[in-house]
């Protein structure tokens, strides 16, 4: 199964920006505008009540072409309705960097909040946690609370981490030097503990690499763009 959800292209924030560093590379591949994921992902079939890893904040290379973005998160969400709470970094085509929250239905204009970005390269946690007994939904990065948020509907059964373009001339996250990672991955069910993500690592494309390879089960994933090195 592939990702739950794409982030909507929706208009970009003026305020909380940075500009990016440019990590990477234009790979010098053809503007397609279709969406495109690399990462891991858990069905349990039971009540997921959490989902954190720690990410790389890279700063890739985004096609320039207004409204064109790039993402990179972790997220909640019903694998049958396409419903999903997430909460990551965001980059677009002139290099604005934000931390975001969203949460929406797959092929629906989401709900997105901006906020500042962390400094490129650094490495932070980003974490959701749902609470059924007040339906609630927790966005947190770096340990802080950013947004609480009930009643959206959602009814999570599964768990995802992962990166994401919108064409094939954007940059995935990552050079073989200088790789986007997931490390730590861990995801909860209702009445358990926190422990290892143990998913699927859904990595299917000719431009993309990762270790551990598509479809092995991993709690990590480290994963770049083989037009890149850096």
């Amino acid at each position: 199964m592939a990702a739950i959800t794409a982030l909507t292209v929706i208009s970009s924030p003026s305020a909380s920006s940075a500009t990016g560093g440019g990590d990477g590379c234009n790979p010098h591949r053809t503007n397609d505008e279709n969406n495109y994921t690399v990462g891991l992902q858990r069905y349990y079939g039971v009540t997921a009540t959490g989902v954190r890893a720690q990410i790389y904040n890279y700063s890739p290379y985004v096609y320039n072409e207004l409204a064109q973005e790039t993402t990179v998160w972790v997220m909640l969400g019903n694998f049958s309705t396409g419903r999903y709470a997430q909460i990551g970094w965001w980059e677009d085509w002139n290099g604005t960097r934000n931390t975001f929250t969203e949460y929406g239905q797959n092929g629906s204009i989401p709900t997105t909040n901006w906020y500042p970005p962390f400094p490129i390269n650094a490495q932070k946690w980003y974490k959701m946690v749902f609470d059924p007994d007040v339906n609630g939904y927790y966005f947190y990065a770096n340990s802080e609370l950013y947004q609480f948020s009930t009643n959206l509907g959602i009814h999570p059964d599964g768990v995802e981490n992962y990166s994401e373009i919108h064409t094939r001339a954007s940059q995935m996250p990552g050079g073989s030097l200088n790789s986007e990672t997931f490390y730590g991955a861990e995801g909860r069910i209702h009445g358990g503990v926190w422990g290892d993500f143990n998913g699927y690592v859904d990595e299917q494309y000719t431009f993309t690499d990762s270790i551990p390879s598509n479809g092995e089960i991993a709690s990590y994933l480290v994963s770049w763009d083989t037009a890149c090195v850096n």
